[in-house]
């Protein structure tokens, strides 16, 4: 076993939070931040697939949110994940999606999302597929 130092592609200062959301936002998982207002200030190319130009915009754009009611910020329902919601595919047709919660940052209020639903679970159940109350 070789006594060499192996170097980090990160830098050193980087805290586990930044280390965790630059691998997160790297993934293959559909991701995406959210301010306290409910619109998206962040995505990475995963998310982008499932709601493009969804950037500045607000979630409820992209998404049909299950109990949320009109005027309501999204982020106090979000709060409660996950959430039971609704998109558009490319094709036009509706695909339930579950929508959790993963961190919320303590100074900005902001929340790290992350998408999971039946084009990417299949057939299986991932524990959502509940539609009925949305449509």
């Amino acid at each position: 076993m070789s006594s060499q130092t192996i170097g980090s592609v990160l830098p050193a200062s980087d805290t586990p939070l930044e280390l965790f959301m630059h691998e997160i936002m790297l993934s293959e998982g559909p991701c995406a931040i959210l301010d306290r207002a409910g619109v998206v200030t962040k995505t990475n190319l995963a998310f982008e697939s499932v709601a493009p130009a969804s950037k500045g915009r607000p979630l409820t754009a992209s998404f049909m949110l299950a109990g949320l009611k009109p005027g309501a910020p999204p982020d106090e329902l979000i709060a409660d994940s996950p959430v039971e919601a609704l998109y558009r595919s490319p094709t036009g047709a509706l695909v339930p999606a579950s929508l959790h919660a993963l961190y919320r940052f303590p100074e900005s209020g902001d929340r790290l999302l992350l998408v999971a639903d039946v084009l990417q679970c299949g057939a299986r159940n991932c524990g959502v597929w509940k539609t009925r109350r949305l449509l």
